[in-house]
């Protein structure tokens, strides 16, 4: 496979499976930093080992199966007193995957709906917030706005999506 091919491909397969892989990853580390550096090291490693991947197989099994030796490999270095989970939970948890995976997918298109729902300016807000990353000061900055008038809109923004995730939710339980 050409280069520019093979990682066109190794983005398009990492991409679709990334929520999955992050979900499996946090459900087993539960602190937000180790799972943010699992993630990391598991992108590097599926990378590394992409040419070793058979195509038309499930990228999202395989991954996981990295990011799992990453998770026994962390827990094999902490000496700590925090709570751990056996082998047989992990093994679960792997098993489990797949099937939360199904359901994340469910979920981000139905925030996504939702988003796609908000007025203009309220999305906007939306976006500088989680895809931009940016602090709620400097949007009430950028925008030139109080900040406490934004954390008023934001809470107004929070509140209406999750309403609308949950009606949504309750038709897609009742549609099944």
């Amino acid at each position: 496979m050409k280069k520019q091919s093979r990682k066109q491909a190794f983005m398009s397969d990492f991409r679709a499976s990334r929520r999955r892989l992050y979900a499996f990853i946090l459900s087993c580390v539960v602190n937000e930093a180790d799972a943010a550096d699992i993630m990391q090291e598991t992108a590097l490693l599926l990378w590394k080992k992409y040419d070793t991947f058979e195509s038309g197989s499930d990228f999202t099994s395989w991954a996981v199966a990295i990011a799992r030796h990453r998770v026994l490999k962390l827990r094999s270095r902490r000496f700590d007193r925090r709570v751990r989970f056996d082998s047989d939970m992990l093994e679960g948890a792997v098993k489990q995957a797949g099937a939360w995976g199904d359901e994340i997918d469910v979920r981000s298109r139905i925030v996504q709906d939702c988003i796609r729902k908000l007025s203009a300016k309220d999305a906007e807000l939306v976006t500088l917030k989680y895809d931009k990353g940016m602090k709620t000061v400097a949007i009430a900055e950028l925008h030139n706005r109080p900040l406490q008038g934004l954390y008023k809109t934001m809470a107004r923004i929070h509140r209406n999506l999750r309403e609308c995730v949950s009606r949504s939710l309750k038709r897609a339980n009742a549609d099944e």
